[in-house]
C-alpha cells in the first residue's frame, strides 16, 4: 500500500454547511514547512516539476496550480521555465499565501469542491493539481475533476498528482500503520481510500483526450540517495505523523494503540525512516482538451 501525504483534507464542518470548509492541518504549526518538505522530496523522486508534455519554450502560457498552498510549485516551476508565463495559484486557506506577494505568482481563494468562475472557464493552458482531491470530502472526485477540466483550452493540458494505495511494499510496522491510519482517515471523510485509481477514466469522460497515467516511486528517509532530501522527506513524515494521529484521536477511533504508542507513533515513524527508509507511489495522470 501507498499513500496520500496531504493529510490535509478539505473537509465540510460538522453543520454540514458547503459555504464552509476546513483544512484538517491548517492550524498545525509548521504546515508550510511540511508542505515544502514534501514538494522538494517529489520534486527529487519524479526529477521534474512537470509530465504533461508543455511546451514553454513558446509563447506565453497561462498555467494553473489548484491547491497551491504557498504557491512554491509555481514559484519553482518560474525559476526554471521563466518569467514570460502567467501563473495563478488556487488554495482555501489564505493563511498560506506570502505577505507580499511572491513576484509573478498571482494567488486566489478557490476551493476544488465549488464552481469555478465562468471568466476561468477554457482559460489556461497547463492546470496542474498535486494532493489535493482527497480534500473532495462527501464531494464525489469525479465532479471536482470535471471542474478543472472545464479550465483548460483546446490544445492545453490536465495533470492530476495523487496517491495510492494498491501497492504493495516493505515498509516497516510504523509506516504500516501509517498507511492504515491514512485509509481510515480517507474513509472516514468520506472520499474513499481508492479515490485516484479511477482519475484516468475521469478526465476522459470530462470530454479530454490523450490521457496517460504512470505511477512514480517516492523513496522517504534511508532509501533516498540524497542526505538533504532524506532528511526533508524524514521530517516531512514526522510531521505528517503528527497531524494525522491528532486528527484520528479527535474524531474518538479506537486505533487498537495505547495511550504511550500513540504518545509515541511520531518518533516510531522517524526512527523508522531514518534507520530503512520507506517508499510510497504516486500516480500522475495527464489528459488533453482537443476543442
Amino acid at each position: 500500500m501507498v499513500l496520500a501525504f496531504n493529510l490535509p483534507v478539505s473537509i465540510l464542518t460538522m453543520s454540514d454547511s458547503r459555504e464552509k470548509e476546513q483544512y484538517i492541518m491548517e492550524s498545525n504549526l509548521g504546515e508550510v514547512q511540511r508542505l515544502a518538505n514534501q514538494h522538494e522530496t517529489i520534486k527529487s523522486a519524479m526529477d521534474t516539476l512537470t509530465v504533461a508534455p508543455i511546451n514553454f519554450s513558446g509563447p506565453s502560457l497561462r498555467i494553473l496550480d489548484s491547491g497551491t498552498a504557498d504557491g512554491l510549485w509555481l514559484r519553482d516551476l518560474r525559476s526554471v521555465v521563466g518569467e514570460k508565463h502567467e501563473f495563478v495559484g488556487t488554495d482555501i486557506v489564505e493563511a498560506f499565501f506570502p505577505q507580499p506577494p511572491s513576484p509573478g505568482v498571482s494567488l486566489h481563494i478557490q476551493s476544488i469542491t465549488h464552481e469555478w468562475p465562468a471568466d476561468q472557464m477554457k482559460s489556461f493552458d497547463y492546470v496542474h493539481q498535486r494532493l489535493t482531491l482527497a480534500g473532495a470530502g462527501q464531494t464525489p472526485v469525479k465532479d471536482c475533476v470535471a471542474r478543472l477540466a472545464e479550465l483548460v483550452k483546446p490544445g492545453g493540458w490536465v495533470e492530476l498528482v495523487e496517491a495510492v494505495f494498491d501497492r504493495e511494499n516493505s515498509n516497516g510496522p510504523a509506516l504500516q500503520r501509517f498507511e492504515t491510519m491514512m485509509i481510515q482517515m480517507l474513509n472516514m471523510v468520506g472520499v474513499g481510500s481508492a479515490y485516484a485509481r479511477p482519475l484516468k477514466t475521469y478526465l476522459e469522460q470530462s470530454g479530454l483526450a490523450n490521457a496517460s497515467g504512470k505511477v512514480f516511486d517516492i523513496p522517504y528517509g534511508a532509501a533516498c540517495r540524497d542526505e538533504k532530501i532524506a532528511a526533508k522527506s524524514t521530517a516531512h513524515l514526522v510531521a505528517a505523523a503528527t497531524g494525522l494521529r491528532d486528527f484520528i484521536q479527535s474524531q474518538k477511533v479506537d486505533l487498537g494503540m495505547t495511550g504511550t504508542e500513540l504518545e509515541k507513533f511520531p518518533q516510531a515513524v522517524k526512527d523508522e525512516a531514518e534507520s530503512q527508509g520507506a517508499h510510497f507511489g504516486m500516480l500522475v495522470v495527464c489528459a488533453q482538451r482537443l476543442h
